[in-house]
């Protein structure tokens, strides 16, 4: 029943973590109330979390239990806590110690038997030096801290998430869950994920509205920007670049087309033999082919030259959906 302090960048997931904790305590049937302490501002900070009585304010015009009633035998989230106002930090500190609180307008305090867990992204202890968040406070929160890691430091997270989202997704949808192809995995694996875990499940979102009715997410699905960043960190890493950076960077985007790929992959010094050149470029120009022409095979066999049999036996040596 310890006070729990969980850090970590934007993203990270501390709200499902701050909710794991509560739903594994014996405080699970209460209420998990959240408090967001960034739209808190001091003239209404008391009321929100306090409550108030019916005509203590213009507007009162009834009571209001406020969110500290409300976690009574349950449990208080402040989320963001790094960005309570510094006025605000010590008339919070009292209920914390006390377990009690007075409502704006009442003339007694009240009790609220809450579990305090709070999430912030920002470093309190810099912020305490800095004179911008109370000590007292800061020691008061700290009593169990779980400090979150990026994304980018748990790559080994990034398939058993993928594969979490997507079969959230496709229950959503009522839809059969999408696989993803090993490159679609590597493109993932290689990006650095600023926006962490939240970025993640948007990015998934929308490779799989890309992807329509196909029931494999390809590279092609993903936004042009990720598979650009990826390709580049590999070409930096690598400073004559890599063939299959390079195709990642352009399958599926219109603006490199297979013949500035040939070109750019004929520099590089490790040349590949004519059959693995011959088998890259014909699947980079097939994706390419089928992602400008948003699979109208009609088109696609006029542009193409391509014989209807020949070009689906085309498709299936190179796994390309449609």
């Amino acid at each position: 029943d310890f006070n729990v302090l969980i850090t970590g960048e934007t993203g990270t997931g501390k709200e499902l973590f701050a909710r794991t904790i509560h739903k594994n305590s014996p405080r699970a049937a209460r209420p998990f109330v959240v408090v967001d302490c960034a739209a808190l501002s001091d003239n209404l900070l008391e009321s929100i979390l306090f409550g108030h009585r019916k005509g203590a304010f213009s507007g009162a015009d009834q009571d209001s239990p406020g969110l500290v009633r409300q976690a009574h035998h349950g449990t208080l989230f402040l989320d963001d806590i790094g960005e309570l106002p510094l006025n605000s930090q010590k008339a919070f500190l009292r209920v914390l110690q006390e377990k009690k609180f007075r409502p704006v307008g009442a003339s007694k305090e009240e009790p609220s038997d809450f579990r305090l867990i709070a999430a912030t992204h920002r470093d309190l202890s810099q912020m305490v030096k800095a004179g911008q968040f109370r000590e007292d406070l800061f020691y008061r929160l700290k009593t169990v801290t779980l400090d979150l890691p990026p994304l980018r430091d748990r790559r080994e997270d990034l398939q058993p998430l993928t594969m979490h989202y997507l079969a959230r997704l496709s229950a959503k949808d009522r839809s059969a869950a999408k696989a993803f192809d090993p490159e679609f995995l590597q493109i993932l694996e290689g990006y650095n994920w600023p926006g962490n875990v939240r970025e993640l499940f948007h990015t998934l979102e929308q490779a799989v509205v890309a992807s329509g009715v196909n029931r494999m997410l390809f590279p092609m699905h993903l936004s042009k920007d990720i598979r650009i960043q990826v390709a580049r960190m590999k070409v930096e890493r690598s400073p004559a670049g890599s063939i299959e950076s390079l195709r990642q960077e352009g399958v599926g985007a219109s603006p490199i087309s297979p013949e500035t790929m040939a070109s750019q992959w004929l520099m590089d010094p490790n040349l590949p033999s004519l059959k693995t050149f011959r088998h890259q470029m014909e699947k980079v120009y097939l994706e390419a082919v089928v992602h400008q022409l948003r699979g109208d095979i009609a088109e696609i066999v006029r542009r193409t030259g391509l014989s209807r049999s020949h070009l689906y036996a085309m498709l299936k040596k190179h796994n390309i959906p449609l």
